[in-house]
Formats: C-alpha cells, structure tokens, sequence
C-alpha cells in the first residue's frame, strides 16, 4: 500500500484532465501582456524624433509672466511651502495647468529664477506652482 490512500473516485478524478477556463483566460492575458511589452520595448524610429518634432514642441510652449509678484508653492495649492517670492516680471515656461478648472499653473525653474527670486526654502526642485490670478499668459521671447 503506498502511502497515499486514495479511493477509486478520487483517483479516477486526479487521472482525468478538467477544462477550467480561468486557465485559458490566464494564457491568453498572459501572451497579450507579452506582445504589449514587445511593442512598447521596441525603438522609437529616427524619423519621429527629428527636428521637426523639437520644433513643433517649442512652438507649442507656453509661458506666464507674474504680474506683480507671486509665490511659487511646492504644490498646486496655498498649503504646501513655498519654494520662491517672484517679481512681477519674470517670465516662467509652462509645464501644464492642474488643479479644478486648471487655476494651478506648474512651472519649470529657470536658472532666472534661482537668481532673481527670494528663495524660501532650500529645496533642489525642478517645478512649482504659481495661482492663475498671479500671472498672465504671453508669447514666447526670443
């Protein structure tokens, strides 16, 4: 006698192959999920990256002004610290707008920045954020 005693049903239903269909399912996720990396690993072609493409995304940008001064949070609310007091003045490049009915602008910190503004805090961030009825919109300077 082995040491595993099993009676005639168990043993007819362990030597017998069941279809589960969560198996098939999980196959079938699974070989999605491997051509969506594939695909997603694969190189973006030199064409796409050209000088065109720079150049529509610098066309594109978009800058503020402060106009009187304003301060520069940590986050896109008055909460967060604040990273820098602005002069009226500067021009700041636009990441993206945030916040309900985007009043948050995120901006980039320029080398200007660092060296016009009253710097609050000791902090090595590449972004703040600045209230919409602090600044206005203009082109580009070139």
């Amino acid at each position: 006698m082995s040491g595993l005693d099993l009676s005639p049903e168990r043993e007819s239903l362990m030597n017998t192959r069941s279809f589960s269909p969560c198996t098939s399912s999980w196959r079938a996720g699974s070989c999605l999920f491997a051509l969506m990396l594939a695909v997603l690993s694969l190189p973006v072609p030199a064409s796409s990256q050209g000088s065109a493409g720079s150049a529509a995304s610098q066309a594109a940008q978009q800058y503020v002004r402060v106009k009187r001064g304003a301060n520069m949070h940590k986050g896109p609310d008055t909460q967060p610290e604040v990273l820098f007091m602005l002069p009226g003045g500067i021009v700041l490049p636009v990441v993206e707008r945030v916040g309900r009915d985007g009043v948050w602008i995120a901006v980039r910190i320029t080398p200007e920045v660092r060296k016009r503004a009253t710097r609050m805090r000791w902090r090595n961030e590449e972004r703040g954020y600045v209230h919409l009825s602090t600044v206005e919109f203009v082109k580009a300077e070139s």
